[in-house]
């Protein structure tokens, strides 16, 4: 039944709480489990104060620049980039804690997602 999938889906995209896009190849991108298997989603960020910061589509996702030689192990079959830490300006954001929501589809049927995550430039 669709809410059989949805528990299976929703439990299969993991995200970590902090990324340090520092240049040191540790932890240099925000990365997430299971949102390639979505048939389309929304990234949105957001600083303290609620201003979006960074909005990234699927289509965002999967043509953003990454560097995988800063990514130890690199991807795993499942794992996509969904955020550089830069705002949609393109500068770089400054450390601290985000907010995100994430929206995304899978078989028709849509989920969300609210979290946060800290960028460490330090």
């Amino acid at each position: 039944s669709t809410s059989d999938v949805a528990i299976v889906i929703r439990s299969d995209v993991n995200r970590y709480n902090g990324f340090s896009p520092n240049g040191d190849m540790d932890n240099e991108y925000f990365i997430m489990q299971g949102l390639v298997y979505a048939d389309d989603f929304t990234f949105r960020v957001f600083n303290s104060l609620g201003n979006t910061v960074r909005t990234v589509t699927k289509q965002d996702a999967e043509n953003m620049e990454v560097d995988e030689s800063l990514i130890k192990g690199g991807l795993r079959e499942d794992e996509m980039v969904v955020w550089d830490g830069r705002s949609d300006n393109g500068n770089l954001v400054p450390s601290g804690t985000y907010y995100f929501v994430i929206s995304f589809y899978y078989a028709d049927v849509s989920y969300e997602y609210k979290d946060y995550v800290v960028v460490a430039r330090e």
